[in-house]
């Protein structure tokens, strides 16, 4: 699969974007996820961590993580 590439952010400052990342730390079960949401002038909205406990693996705490985020925006 090729690599992910992303637009210069100077390509879409013409109309307004709000951007969002995600971040998710696992170990022995336990979890921390962040996400932030952010302007095309990557000026800071919000921003969120919590912890969990009882995760399965690290790919569903990145999971988690998305969730987390697109459940804030609703």
């Amino acid at each position: 699969m090729p690599p992910l590439t992303r637009l210069p952010r100077s390509l879409v400052t013409s109309a307004q974007f709000t951007y969002c990342n995600t971040d998710a730390s696992w170990k022995s079960g336990s979890v921390g996820l962040a996400w932030i949401f952010s302007d095309h002038f990557e000026t800071e909205l919000h921003h969120k961590s919590i912890s969990l406990d009882q995760v399965s693996s690290p790919i569903m705490a990145k999971a988690l993580a998305i969730r987390g985020a697109l459940l804030h925006t609703t």
